[in-house]
């Protein structure tokens, strides 16, 4: 009926605990409808302690207060979605603490997340596949077969580290290259990077991340794709007459590289500029109207090749 547990729960049942609906034996209680009526509200600690003692949502909440805990989890216990986004594993934060979300889409199949908020608010956590999901990159073999859905009662920023097993990685997927990417656009199928931290083999993390808090919004989708330079957007001209737009020469997407390196000339192959990782600030300073060249180099992981892309930029102070 939507009460928490305020106790130590122990589950040692090698045949799983499985949220579900059952009908009142005659205690005659208020119960909730639908999603609702077979969560698990968890207000003090639940002991997964035995292998293979998982949890299965079954389209149901598993929520754990602000003072709730999960202990001893592992990836022989954990809690399972069963593929499905019906039912989240939830935490109530207090502030900013850390909480391990221990999900996978089937048992042994783990691919916990890690949050951090800013502020209080309950985080809702699920896991699906790329085809369960109905969402993956449109190249799948550069990405993992994992889509978390995550989202807030309250929007806010948070720290999330996202952790996948190999055998979910597509064959053009590079560890140390990944991003968390954010499912941003059905009619585009477009992902946005965040900048990415690679903590150990299959674990990334992002930090300051913005929580939606419509669950059913498509910002509220997280996966891991391999980034390529070739992402980059590199301008061709930009106008630095102090007017706020267009100031400066900016490379989208730049602050996701490990490690770049920018140098400019001019017509003649006199150095006019020259930055290691650039940080999309150089506006022409002392320099006349007309055609620069450049040459960009990009690490794509951190002891990665460089990459190298060369070009002209067009500097105009004011159209006529």
């Amino acid at each position: 009926n939507g009460t928490f547990i305020d106790l130590m729960i122990t589950h040692g049942n090698t045949r799983n605990l499985i949220l579900s609906d059952i009908t009142d034996p005659g205690y005659n209680t208020s119960n909730p409808a639908g999603k609702l009526s077979a969560s698990l509200n968890i207000g003090g600690q639940l002991d997964l302690a035995a292998d293979d003692a998982d949890v299965i949502l079954n389209g149901h909440d598993l929520t754990f207060g602000s003072t709730g805990e999960i202990l001893n989890y592992s990836a022989e216990r954990m809690v399972v979605t069963q593929n499905s986004a019906e039912g989240n594993l939830v935490k109530d934060f207090p502030g900013r603490t850390e909480f391990v979300y221990p999900l996978g889409i089937a048992e042994r199949d783990y691919t916990p997340a890690i949050i951090r908020p800013n502020s209080a608010g309950k985080f809702y956590v699920s896991v699906q596949d790329y085809f369960a999901a109905g969402k993956a990159p449109s190249n799948v073999e550069m990405g993992i077969d994992r889509v978390w859905h995550i989202y807030t009662d309250k929007q806010q920023e948070a720290d999330i580290m996202l952790q996948h097993r190999a055998a979910t990685e597509g064959s053009l997927f590079k560890n140390d290259g990944a991003r968390i990417a954010r499912y941003q656009n059905q009619a585009t199928n477009q992902w946005t990077y965040s900048p990415t931290t690679n903590a150990g083999q299959g674990m990334h993390m992002s930090e300051n991340v913005e929580i939606i808090a419509n669950p059913g919004g498509e910002g509220g989708f997280f996966s891991k794709i391999s980034l390529l330079s070739s992402a980059l957007k590199i301008p061709s001209l930009f106008t630095p007459n102090g007017d706020g737009v267009n100031d400066f020469f900016v490379v989208e997407g730049l602050d996701l590289f490990p490690e770049t390196d920018l140098r400019i000339v001019n017509r003649w192959g006199h150095e006019v500029y020259k930055s290691h990782n650039y940080q999309n600030n150089w506006e022409g300073l002392g320099l006349n109207e007309g055609t620069y060249f450049y040459e960009l180099k990009i690490r794509e992981t951190p002891n990665g090749e460089w990459v190298t892309y060369r070009s002209y930029i067009t500097l105009i102070r004011r159209f006529r």
